[in-house]
């Protein structure tokens, strides 16, 4: 029975978990580089992941990230 109870929720909490989440940052400093977050909080170093076909960036510039599930690494996809 509790067994039953573990399991279900562990299901539970797997479904309701979202793999990636679509961000927005802007661009605080280029080298290395800093994005502010939803102007919620920074980002910085291994945090970042670019993408090769992404154009130089300058501070200011808006870019488009894909958080990955544990929030603990950004793709950034493009540059708004």
């Amino acid at each position: 029975m509790l067994s039953e109870k573990i399991k279900r929720i562990s299901m539970q909490a797997n479904t309701a978990s979202v793999p990636a989440a679509v961000m927005f940052g802007q661009v605080q400093k280029v080298t290395p580089i800093h994005l502010l977050v939803d102007s919620r909080f920074v980002i910085e170093g291994d945090m970042v992941i670019m993408s090769r076909d992404l154009p130089e960036l300058l501070v200011g510039d808006t870019v488009v990230l894909l958080r990955n599930n544990g929030g603990q690494q950004f793709v950034v996809l493009g540059r708004l």
